[in-house]
């Protein structure tokens, strides 16, 4: 997904770095530091999976999603590196999802995903009462 962005950023004239798992430690800070700097360097393409953890990116305030993870949480935390303490602006978060691909049904299941999660931490702190949810309900949920 990012080398058919990389083209596109390419044939407009904006500058970018990539940062992907292919990267050594070395190769890692360079693209960093470049990002950092204020100049033409306007976009990083970065994997989920390179700058879910660890990295402060607040030099940045768009977070741009085109590819869907199956758990949420490993995008929460990449997001998290652009909307951290030291952040000075507002940071905008944008999925881009085609209507009727594998990444819309991912959502799907990142939606049943987060639901389950909270009526099981219901349970859990003795919460429910009328909010329980129904054998049909949960069913529903793996439907």
């Amino acid at each position: 997904m990012l080398s058919l962005i990389e083209v596109v950023l390419k044939e407009n004239g904006v500058g970018f770095v990539r940062l992907d798992g292919t990267l050594s430690m070395t190769q890692r800070s360079r693209v960093l530091n470049e990002f950092k700097v204020e100049g033409e360097t306007r976009v990083l393409l970065a994997s989920l999976r390179s700058c879910g953890v660890g990295l402060n990116l607040t030099v940045a305030s768009r977070v741009i999603m085109v590819d869907p993870w199956w758990n949420s949480s490993v995008e929460s935390q990449a997001i998290d590196r652009v909307h951290r303490i030291g952040q000075g602006r507002d940071v905008y978060v944008k999925r881009l999802i085609v209507r009727g691909s594998v990444e819309e049904r991912m959502l799907r299941i990142q939606t049943r995903k987060r639901e389950l999660a909270t009526f099981i931490q219901d349970e859990e702190e003795g919460g429910g009462g009328n909010e329980r949810m129904s054998l049909e309900e949960l069913m529903e949920l793996f439907d």
